[in-house]
């Protein structure tokens, strides 16, 4: 528990009530948003909370959805919160662990508290939703704990109170649209006060919409409208194509056979693309886990990993002609160009195009 001298701390400190209700005042109605459980990790151990932190991804434009999705691919290790929210749908949140499971997600302070990750949007108005979704679902989870705003803090307060962390999220990305930490801090204990002004769903939430995609009855243009983002990715993807009347599982078969060589049983050449697939989802762990799985099922560790790295994430094939990107992109993936005017400047200095290596990370790491 942080106590008085967290709050010698803080910057933005919550302001008095006639300053904060006249900002309050003037605040755009609440959205209203769904919380999704969709748990992809078992965490490191077991904790009971005494604080929770607010983050923010730094990956602009990548929805929460695709977090899950990033994370779900790196595995448990993956340095990830207990939930993630963003804009979608009128404010969408997703747990991806137990609210008691510890996670990589505040340096020396995982032991101690819980997170929330929010995803950094491309405009005002996905910000402002974001940003009211966030501060309705860090009241609700206050007030399920008995907590009191003393008890939420930045990820920025975060590295002065238990260390082992550097990050100042995400104060640069309220600052960017024209937002504090202490005006995030104001919205929370207003809905901590005022309950009957939040709209949300607390259950497992409405499908989504149908997607407004060519529905012709053709398997072929259903792969490949698959192909092309119109149904999503799951669970979306199989309630959107069922909703246009397609079977999920032939159509998700069409576009593994036809798009990814994936199918056709174990024997002859397809056996790597079956057992690549299974690596992609998961089913063979991440690092030396994979590789001694692999090897012990009689697979050559580095001609699947290859084939994995070259069909699911474009990585392969040397730094000449058109393959060039790829290998950038990984390694910005990796992060070893930094983050935000970091990354520009030193993809530049290096001679590549930022905007064109960061639309292929996009696409390829977080499907934007």
């Amino acid at each position: 528990m942080i106590g008085t001298f967290m709050k010698r701390l803080r910057i933005g400190a919550i302001t008095a009530l006639a300053v904060f209700a006249m900002l309050v005042g003037t605040a755009a109605p609440a959205y209203a948003w769904t919380e999704h459980d969709n748990f992809i990790a078992d965490g490191h151990g077991w904790l009971q909370p005494q604080n929770l932190v607010v983050h923010s991804t730094a990956n602009e434009g990548a929805t929460a959805w695709n977090h899950v999705q990033y994370w779900q691919r790196m595995g448990n290790d993956a340095p990830m919160a207990q939930w993630v929210t963003d804009w979608t749908d009128g404010g969408t949140v997703y747990q991806t662990m137990s609210g008691n499971a510890v996670a990589w997600h505040v340096g020396n302070g995982n032991w101690y508290s819980v997170g929330i990750e929010i995803c950094e949007a491309t405009n005002q108005h996905d910000f402002e939703v974001g940003f009211d979704t966030a501060a309705q679902w860090c009241a609700v989870y206050l007030n399920q704990q008995g907590w009191g705003i003393d008890r939420m803090v930045s990820h920025n307060e975060a590295r002065y109170v238990w260390g082992g962390t550097d990050h100042v999220d995400p104060i640069p990305y309220f600052a960017k649209w024209g937002k504090t930490w202490g005006d995030f801090e104001n919205l929370v204990q207003y809905y901590l006060d005022n309950p009957s002004a939040m709209t949300y769903d607390d259950g497992e939430g409405s499908a989504p919409d149908t997607p407004e995609a060519p529905v012709t009855g053709s398997i072929e243009e259903a792969a490949y409208g698959v192909l092309q983002g119109w149904y999503g990715n799951q669970p979306e993807r199989q309630y959107n194509l069922e909703a246009a009347g397609y079977d999920y599982q032939t159509v998700q078969d069409y576009v593994n056979r036809v798009y990814y060589g994936i199918g056709g049983g174990s024997t002859g050449s397809d056996w790597i693309a079956d057992v690549a697939y299974d690596v992609y989802l998961g089913n063979y762990g991440n690092g030396q886990d994979r590789y001694d799985r692999l090897t012990a099922a009689g697979y050559d560790y580095q001609t699947v990993q290859d084939y994995v790295n070259r069909v699911y994430y474009g990585i392969g094939g040397g730094s000449t002609g058109s393959d060039w990107i790829a290998d950038v992109a990984y390694d910005v993936y990796l992060g070893n160009y930094g983050n935000g005017q970091d990354r520009y400047d030193r993809l530049t200095a290096a001679g590549y195009d930022y905007q064109t290596v960061q639309d292929y990370v996009n696409r390829v790491y977080y499907g934007i």
